[in-house]
């Protein structure tokens, strides 16, 4: 798990050799998520799809997105796969997890 975009960069499980193989398809060097621009393995955003008509209406209030072609794909124009995240919480006991954490400011995207 990298900080940068919370990527899941590596799963390893045992295959039917018992040999351990990592299970997810990402980039082999961490350094190369700077540049991924399909963001690989990353949480995108705090929407997994697509908003059209260039925004949403709250309590009255009309909020405008970033769009592209009409539409806001995934978080918007820089997601959360391009945040750096807080590592929060790491077991390592009988059933591992790791707990990121990423506080988006007031209107942000």
């Amino acid at each position: 798990m990298l900080n940068y975009g919370a990527v899941i960069q590596e799963l390893k499980v045992r295959n039917k050799e018992g040999e351990w193989i990592n299970v997810v398809a990402g980039l082999e060097h961490p350094y190369a998520y700077l540049d991924d621009q399909i963001s690989l393995g990353a949480c995108v955003g705090r929407y997994a799809g697509r908003i059209s008509n260039k925004g949403f209406t709250l309590d009255k209030t009309f909020y405008s997105l970033h769009s592209e072609n009409g539409i806001h794909l995934h978080g918007g124009k820089e997601g959360f796969a391009k945040k750096y995240w807080k590592i929060a919480e790491i077991s390592n006991d009988k059933n591992p997890a790791t707990k990121l954490t990423y506080e988006s400011p007031h209107l942000e995207e």
